[in-house]
């Protein structure tokens, strides 16, 4: 009992300490994704998902959007690739987005993310527009 409370502050106050030190990419991503901007959907940074810090995620559609580096290694490419299945195991949809991509198409990057909201919502039910 102790012990886990103990790795909750611990969840707690690691997640505060990496929200303060977010990257120029997720700004960027953020600047689009916060104040419910993307079809009054809510998102949270760095949200704690059994031992995974999500980059970015929506409670409701269950989309974790995730800022990864390329994958031009093989290593960092089976990582992501693990961690992206043990989400989807989990019920959660996850985009991967290149940090490349966010600095040189940042428009078509926040389009994928806005045609895979609009596509999540579609299985749910009707989009609530501005």
């Amino acid at each position: 009992m102790l012990r886990e409370t103990y790795l909750r502050i611990y969840d707690k106050l690691l997640i505060q300490m990496v929200r303060q030190n977010k990257s120029y990419y997720e700004g960027i991503i953020w600047q689009e994704l916060k104040d419910k901007k993307m079809f009054n959907y809510e998102f949270y940074q760095k949200y704690n998902c059994n031992s995974y810090i999500i980059d970015f995620y929506c409670i409701p559609l269950k989309l974790a959007i995730e800022l990864v580096e390329g994958c031009d290694n093989e290593e960092l490419f089976y990582v992501n690739y693990i961690r992206k299945t043990r989400l989807e195991k989990m019920g959660l949809s996850v985009i991967h987005i290149n940090r490349a991509d966010v600095l040189y198409n940042p428009w078509t990057v926040i389009e994928h993310i806005k045609n895979t909201i609009e596509l999540l919502h579609n299985l749910k039910g009707s989009i609530n527009y501005h």
